[in-house]
């Protein structure tokens, strides 16, 4: 899916990423997986837990499937496995960067019902985060400007 939608390379996560979701949410992150009648894998996403709310993290789709969104079957197996664990809200997220794009309006179909979305920007370490800019500027050898409002700046591609 990554490559299919051209995502930028931040997106293609390593092994370890995988591995510390698993250690870091143990029974607070699922699975789920479309197979074909043929075992073969149409689509997959990982799903988190919290409180009462279940959030779509990563998801793909196999292009040998895409005709047959197999994704709609996901999204709708984990609405109703979420309802009968007793679990209140399905959050898919929204699209890239907070923006309606076509990843949003995917999302979007599936519910009229939207929420509000904020985040909290907090520099913790002043000293710290300007090291992390100033290696970010020069691992890229970029001479630009982060914009004020990407957040934080050593993570912008």
């Amino acid at each position: 899916t990554m490559d299919r939608v051209e995502a930028d390379q931040y997106y293609f996560f390593n092994d370890e990423y995988f591995t510390g979701l698993k250690e870091n949410l143990k029974s607070h992150l699922h699975l789920c997986a479309i197979l074909s009648p043929q075992e073969e894998l149409g689509a997959a996403c990982l799903f988190t837990i919290c409180g009462n709310i279940v959030q779509y993290h990563l998801g793909g789709t196999s292009p040998d499937f895409l005709s047959e969104a197999p994704s709609k079957l996901m999204f709708d197996a984990i609405r109703a496995w979420g309802k009968d664990a007793g679990y209140h809200h399905f959050h898919l997220g929204g699209g890239l960067g907070a923006g309606e794009d076509s990843l949003f309006h995917f999302k979007a179909g599936f519910s009229p019902d939207r929420k509000d979305f904020y985040t909290y920007r907090l520099i913790v370490d002043e000293e710290k985060y300007q090291s992390c800019l100033r290696s970010w500027g020069h691992t890229r050898q970029l001479d630009q400007v982060v914009p004020d409002d990407f957040f934080p700046g050593y993570r912008r591609l």
